[in-house]
């Protein structure tokens, strides 16, 4: 692993890059960095990180500063000489939270928190490939055939704005806002609709390409949507999901 120690005491820089060695000899220290403005500096450069280690309390102010100003989805392990900053650290993509001084197992036993993200997010980014190239194969859903008024109506496809499960009630809402309650389960319809305009963006979204207005990073590597027209909704897609949305966006 590539790993970056934020760190303003020479003698726990140098205890944590031997505990780190001693848990693996191929973890890689790709930088140390003894401040708030250093640290920001490093991680502005590009280098590749697999894990940041980070001391809370620096010689220039709190080691959270840093990730308020660099938005990043790296793990991060903080340590500290004191308990009153575990609450704060978790608004961050943190792993762990480890008072000093810090053992040798419980720094593995987080380093190895990390490595199972990793093959678990991995596992998930698979699965979700193999999903997609299953589903292009397919011939999908141009209309729906919609029960209205004392007869029918047919709905296109290309005029789903979004589709929204409420109360275990399907509704299909179109682009001129109206919208449909439909007896399909939102699985039944993430199998029916093309992947290349509808992605399924968890539970009880699913959304057209062309309904996205806006796209934010929110907390833990999430990605926090905003549709048009629906300034009030916010649709969370999670870490894992986040990664196969932006390949689904950036085709």
């Amino acid at each position: 692993m590539n790993i970056l120690v934020i760190e303003y005491e020479k003698h726990n820089q140098n205890r944590i890059i031997r505990l780190l060695k001693e848990i693996n000899h191929n973890n890689t220290i790709v930088g140390v960095t003894p401040s708030v403005e250093e640290s920001i500096e490093f991680l502005n450069t590009n280098v590749a990180i697999d894990l940041i280690i980070a001391d809370i309390c620096l010689s220039d102010g709190l080691s959270f500063e840093i990730f308020n100003i660099v938005k990043t989805d790296i793990p991060i392990i903080f340590t500290t000489a004191f308990d009153e900053y575990a609450i704060q650290a978790f608004n961050f993509n943190s792993v762990d939270y480890l008072l000093k001084p810090i053992k040798k197992d419980d720094l593995a036993n987080a380093v190895n928190k990390v490595k199972q993200k990793e093959r678990q997010s991995a596992s998930s980014e698979i699965q979700a490939l193999l999903h997609h190239f299953n589903q292009t194969q397919k011939n999908y859903r141009n209309r729906f055939l919609l029960p209205y008024k004392d007869g029918f109506r047919t709905i296109n496809t290309r005029d789903i704005h979004h589709i929204h499960i409420e109360n275990k009630i399907t509704n299909l809402c179109l682009k001129d806002q109206k919208n449909y309650i439909i007896t399909y389960s939102i699985e039944e319809l993430e199998e029916q609709l093309n992947p290349q305009y509808f992605f399924r963006a968890n539970r009880q979204y699913i959304i057209h390409i062309d309904s996205i207005k806006h796209i934010a990073n929110y907390y833990n590597g999430k990605l926090k949507i905003i549709l048009t027209d629906i300034e009030k909704t916010e649709i969370i897609i999670s870490k894992d999901k986040s990664r196969v949305f932006k390949d689904w966006l950036d085709q």
